[in-house]
């Protein structure tokens, strides 16, 4: 196609599509026999938010890694989402710490 796109742009999406699907049914099930929970979590801004300083620094989807002068700390972007990930499923549970 002149733009460079797959002509089959659309179908390939629904495939994407119908295997996250999937994939999330699966993950319920296994969450389910082990007497866990599967909650999604709204993707907003876990990639820019720095997480050990509620501060947004990657606002260019270009920039993969962020070096703090102050703290001598290097963080990489999908680490940094990660993080930001999983605190906010702990969240979840308050004050709950595990032995």
């Amino acid at each position: 196609m002149p733009n460079g796109q797959s002509s089959k742009s659309g179908l390939n999406k629904s495939w994407l599509d119908a295997a996250t699907y999937q994939f999330l049914e699966v993950l319920g099930q296994v969450a389910e026999k082990a007497n866990a929970s599967v909650v999604e979590v709204k993707p907003n801004y876990t990639s820019q938010l720095l997480s050990y300083r509620d501060e947004i620094v990657f606002t260019d989807c270009s920039i993969r890694e962020y070096f703090d002068e102050k703290l001598q700390l290097k963080i990489d972007r999908d680490i940094n989402a990660a993080i930001n990930l999983k605190r906010v499923g702990l969240d979840l549970f308050g004050d709950y710490k595990p032995p």
